[in-house]
């Protein structure tokens, strides 16, 4: 069964999660494979997960991933053509969103997508934080999120290659911001990554929107194939209880 899947990347965990359960409960042919690092007793592990919009985990598909040569990116391209396979074997959906922990690069594993089609790659973008964090100087390894134990990678390095690497980058935030700081964010990632489409995602009534022709693209943007959706206004009703 032929699967769009779009690829989510960005370093906030919980922004990731909040955008990921309005999507599923939007659009419910739609599924997420989401990968997480898990820091238990038994030590560091990738746990994948797969969500619909019933919003609850598929556990015949969701398991914990022992990483490959300590290498949280080796392993998640290790895991996918694996977590692809399930889904697309189950014939439950057509669309997917591959949500990426928080220390890759969309780049690492955008190639090891077998037989689906990579639509989209967004990332989603902390406007509160941004600025500091291109700025700053500390290491991932400071902050918990190193991919392996020689990534020895900055937050600004990270974060400025999930903007590079992205078609679209979902601006969470922005309204939170003074005028002249929105001002230096967006003139900052029109710098970083010219060509993406800067989509702002705050309160709204409606979460996400379906796009059908490359047409509705402004004409920096790339031309994005297929049936993409993008991140538009932000407003997503809890998951049922259950």
């Amino acid at each position: 069964m032929s699967l769009t899947l779009t690829v989510l990347a960005g370093s906030s965990t919980s922004l990731r999660d909040d955008l990921v359960r309005c999507l599923v409960l939007r659009r419910p042919r739609l599924v997420a494979v989401v990968y997480d690092v898990d820091l238990g007793p038994s030590g560091v592990q990738l746990v994948r997960r797969i969500l619909d919009a019933t919003g609850t985990a598929h556990s015949e598909h969701s398991e914990h991933v022992e990483l490959v040569g300590c290498c949280l990116s080796c392993t998640t391209r290790h895991d996918l053509p694996e977590a692809m396979r399930l889904v697309a074997d189950s014939g439950r959906w057509s669309e997917g969103v591959l949500a990426l922990p928080a220390a890759l690069e969309p780049d690492a594993v955008k190639t090891h997508t077998a037989d689906v089609v990579v639509d989209t790659v967004t990332t989603v973008v902390d406007a509160v934080l941004l600025l500091d964090q291109v700025g700053g100087d500390d290491l991932l390894a400071d902050r918990g999120l190193a991919a392996a134990p020689a990534d020895r990678r900055s937050t600004a390095e990270l974060v400025s290659r999930q903007l590079e690497g992205a078609d679209v980058l979902a601006l969470v935030g922005l309204e939170r911001v003074g005028t002249d700081r929105a001002r230096t964010l967006q003139a900052l990632l029109a710098h970083l990554a010219p060509l993406a489409l800067q989509v702002p995602v705050g309160p709204g009534e409606q979460a996400v929107t379906s796009w059908s022709a490359p047409g509705v693209v402004t004409r920096t943007a790339p031309q994005v194939s297929g049936s993409g959706w993008l991140p538009s206004r932000w407003s997503c009703a809890r998951r049922p209880a259950g």
